[in-house]
């Protein structure tokens, strides 16, 4: 097994005494221990894109540090077809719900809002669009999205004329869009696909994010215990500040159907 460094909390002295007592600082320091309930394989998969990248290959953490808002737009691109409310508000609903999720409680949504206007990209929100169809580097793209925060899109293939719209499905969030942006959610929020080894992600009947284990609520809580830029194996970067609310660089992610009907699990 791969070695990691270990960490524990503790309580770290900072003692003054130049002309005046001696005083002590207390801090606390969050470190990641290298048993269970850490995975070190599965979060190099999840946060660190190991899967596709390998290990020589290891992204630095892309957490948001601010909460993310969320801006829909509420007609089909570039047909301008008005998409039904109840999908608007279903979308809306899992990713409120991913963000709770995916942080490990650690952050809330700010807010949704929707129009009809296209909206340029700013600080602090992820604009979602719905789009007849997704061009990109594979076929049968069903859903893509930037990754990680501090600002992102994600775009969601919608046909009004797709069968698997509403099929038996009468609260709507097993609508195929809906599945996928339950399945891109997880990008946006700065996570990878992993292998056929971890759970598969995808709305509930009440459109949470269903199947979302408690070990995948820890593991996104240790990686937004970190700054962006953290590397392989707990490093932080130089002069970082935890909550620093600038963007980073955004890799795009794009899904196919297949690969959203498998919960973002490559097998």
């Amino acid at each position: 097994m791969s070695s990691i460094a270990i960490r524990v909390t503790f309580i770290l002295l900072a003692v003054a005494c130049v002309l005046a007592p001696c005083t002590a600082r207390a801090q606390e320091v969050d470190l990641i221990p290298h048993s269970t309930p850490f995975d070190y394989n599965f979060f190099r998969q999840f946060a660190r894109n190991e899967l596709e990248r390998g290990p020589t290959g290891l992204e630095p953490l892309r957490p948001w540090t601010v909460p993310p808002s969320f801006y829909l737009k509420t007609t089909v691109d570039p047909t301008g077809e008005v998409v039904p409310p109840e999908i608007i508000e279903h979308v809306a609903t899992v990713l409120v719900n991913g963000v709770r999720e995916y942080s490990g409680g650690r952050l809330s949504a700010g807010g949704v809002e929707t129009g009809t206007e296209n909206r340029p990209a700013s600080t602090g929100w992820a604009n979602v669009l719905l789009l007849r169809e997704i061009s990109g580097a594979m076929p049968n793209i069903a859903g893509q999205a930037t990754l990680g925060g501090n600002q992102g899109t994600m775009w969601l293939r919608f046909d009004p004329d797709d069968p698997r719209l509403f099929v038996n499905d009468p609260s709507g969030c097993y609508a195929r869009v809906v599945q996928v942006a339950a399945h891109e959610i997880q990008h946006t929020m700065g996570y990878y696909h992993t292998s056929g080894t971890y759970a598969a992600r995808h709305a509930d009947p009440d459109c949470d994010v269903a199947n979302l284990s408690e070990s995948l609520r820890y593991h996104g809580g240790v990686m937004y215990s970190r700054p962006r830029g953290n590397t392989d194996p707990d490093t932080d970067p130089d002069g970082y500040t935890l909550n620093a609310t600038a963007a980073g660089s955004q890799p795009v992610v794009s899904c196919s159907d297949a690969l959203v009907a498998a919960g973002g699990v490559i097998r």
